[in-house]
């Protein structure tokens, strides 16, 4: 069977783990966490794909560079949105315990 996300080629445990089964209290902390992965996440892939010998995976031609990095970028955000790396959920874990001890002391 083929993987649907790349990530589950290399990490096949990691998505299954971390599947949350509540909607988080603060959706937009969530969602602003999962930008800032596919943000660092893009800067990987940019550093990777940087070192490829051929130039891109969409050749030399003139204008290659800004569909390079459109695919960067999307595949970012679907890596984030379908589990990525694990940055999210910890920033997530993290702000949202500061944001709950910020409301008890008002």
């Amino acid at each position: 069977m083929i993987p649907i996300y790349p990530m589950q080629a290399l990490l096949p445990s990691v998505p299954q783990a971390r599947e949350r089964t509540a909607a988080p209290r603060h959706p937009e902390l969530w969602s602003a966490c999962q930008d800032f992965e596919a943000l660092l996440t893009q800067q990987l892939l940019k550093a990777m794909t940087s070192t490829l010998s051929t130039g891109s995976f969409f050749g030399e031609a003139t204008g290659s560079s800004i569909y390079q990095g459109m695919y960067e970028t999307e595949m970012a955000k679907a890596m984030s949105r379908s589990g990525g790396i694990g940055i999210a959920e910890i920033l997530y874990k993290q702000m949202s315990r500061q944001l709950s001890l910020e409301n008890s002391e008002d």
